[in-house]
């Protein structure tokens, strides 16, 4: 029996999404590379006599997080929204957004580009928080939170539990803070600007999602 996550009726129809996943996504070669080794081959004959086939929960392990923003875009749309259903009040084009600016921010981070000045093409859409903040608008798009720094620290606030959060805000306000100490040519405001981050930004806390 196939993986489950490999089963071509959980994808949509669209952009042949099956082969999209399996092929173009780095599915496939993920997985083969890992189950061929000798530790892959003894957990795999364990999962598949138990199990039938290989659980998600342990193919993940082998996964980029590129490869799980796509395996959720092309998703059928019942799946999407079961596994919004856990993250409360985000819907399924709000999650798509969410892991694609994610996983750009990621690739940053790891290939050691510059961080604190860097964009993406793809955007959040407006979310309950960036009014709740108080963010400005320019035209009608927010100016802080869309395809910025700040995007991301959104996303996790959705994302994440609420205590994990706080512990990730609290860290990152201590990394702004010795940065600024560091840097004498420009000023915190000047700093939180570059990354996008509003100057209430801490405030993101304070609100209920």
């Amino acid at each position: 029996m196939p993986s489950a996550p490999l089963i071509m009726h959980t994808y949509s129809k669209r952009q042949n999404s099956f082969r999209f996943v399996v092929y173009r996504a780095g599915f496939w070669p993920l997985k083969a590379a890992y189950f061929l080794t000798k530790s892959g081959r003894i957990r795999r004959r364990h999962y598949s006599n138990r199990y039938g086939n290989i659980p998600l929960w342990v193919l993940v392990n082998t996964l980029t997080f590129g490869n799980i923003s796509k395996m959720f875009k092309l998703s059928q749309q019942t799946i999407q929204s079961k596994i919004c259903r856990d993250f409360g009040p985000v819907n399924p084009h709000q999650m798509e957004q969410m892991l694609s600016v994610l996983t750009k921010f990621r690739n940053v981070c790891a290939h050691g580009e510059r961080l604190f000045t860097f964009r993406t093409v793809d955007t959040l859409t407006n979310m309950p928080l960036h009014a709740k903040l108080g963010i400005p608008i320019n035209g009608t798009q927010y100016v802080y939170g869309k395809n910025d720094l700040f995007a991301v620290v959104i996303s996790l606030r959705y994302l994440l539990p609420r205590k994990d959060f706080a512990i990730f805000k609290r860290k990152l306000s201590l990394l702004i803070k010795k940065a600024n100490r560091s840097i004498d040519h420009i000023s915190e405001a000047e700093l939180l600007k570059h990354m996008g981050f509003p100057q209430n930004w801490k405030d993101i806390s304070k609100y209920r999602i």
